[in-house]
């Protein structure tokens, strides 16, 4: 590819998700842009296929984000990618964006499991392939432990990919590993704060810091509660042992000397607490 199709190609990325750069009622929307940079890569024949995966996941993207109607997005992305399937059938790239959606749209699992299984045979330096067969496909089947052994060989091919790396802490908290869950997510949004330049505005990132500040001082007092709901817990336990044991010693020495001491109705009254009534059956009580 030359310099100029290198930086439409990169252009075309950038563009994915984010919002035009006008909010006019004739401003077109996202995926427009998205794929009239992508599209003017033109020929050759490779580029043009290459063209065409990355329209496939301009439509993926904003179809699995809802910034546009699935209904909408996805349908083109199946077509785009199998557009470019058709003029090379050996990107990777292609493959794991028509697993996509037959996976998360389609919900053909068992297709999805190949289109992945294809890509990572083509590339298998292609981290987004094990990204998505992690998350999207492992992760919803609740194969935990796949897909986090997916999406660790994911982050060992691109350590500084921020989805990567979220998704790894949140299929650690599916399987309830939640300090490994914490360590993933506050990798992602340090990365995120190092690189501002590519985040969109409408993702929030502040509010997450600030989420996390407040978690952190939190936290600690969560688990001083805790802690002390514990030895609440187990005193109430001892105190109410203690009042029980002297309360049924004192009934034997009732039953033995009670009578004798003139303390009968207190024993009867006592002995009525210990009694177990015959339930009473709904056809009993309606009767």
């Amino acid at each position: 590819m030359t310099m100029r199709r290198l930086l439409l190609f990169a252009l075309g990325t950038l563009l994915i998700g984010t919002t035009p750069p006008t909010m006019s009622a004739q401003a077109p929307r996202p995926s427009t842009y998205a794929e009239m940079h992508w599209r003017s890569i033109g020929p050759p024949r490779a580029g043009r296929a290459r063209a065409l995966s990355g329209v496939a996941d301009c439509y993926l993207m904003l179809g699995m984000s809802a910034a546009e109607a699935p209904d909408r997005c996805m349908p083109k992305a199946a077509e785009a990618a199998l557009q470019a399937l058709h003029l090379d059938d050996r990107l990777a790239e292609t493959h794991a964006s028509l697993a996509a959606v037959h996976n998360c749209f389609d919900w053909d699992l068992p297709g999805a499991e190949r289109g992945y299984r294809s890509a990572i045979e083509l590339d298998p330096s292609y981290a987004t392939a094990l990204h998505w067969l992690g998350m999207f496909l492992q992760a919803t089947r609740g194969q935990l432990a796949e897909a986090v052994d997916s999406l660790e060989q994911a982050i060992e091919l691109d350590p500084l990919s921020p989805p990567i790396i979220a998704d790894l802490g949140l299929a650690h908290a599916f399987r309830g590993n939640f300090d490994a869950a914490g360590m993933y997510c506050r990798q992602a949004l340090s990365l995120l704060v190092q690189n501002p330049q590519v985040v969109n505005p409408n993702l929030g990132l502040e509010g997450a810091m600030a989420d996390l500040e407040a978690l952190d001082v939190l936290r600690p007092r969560l688990q001083r509660l805790s802690r002390l709901a514990e030895k609440g817990s187990d005193t109430e336990v001892a105190l109410g042992s203690d009042v029980m044991a002297t309360a049924l010693h004192g009934y034997g020495l009732l039953k033995l000397s009670g009578r004798d001491q003139g303390l009968e109705a207190l024993r009867l009254s006592l002995g009525s607490r210990f009694v177990k009534k015959p339930r009473t059956t709904p056809e009993a009580k309606a009767a």
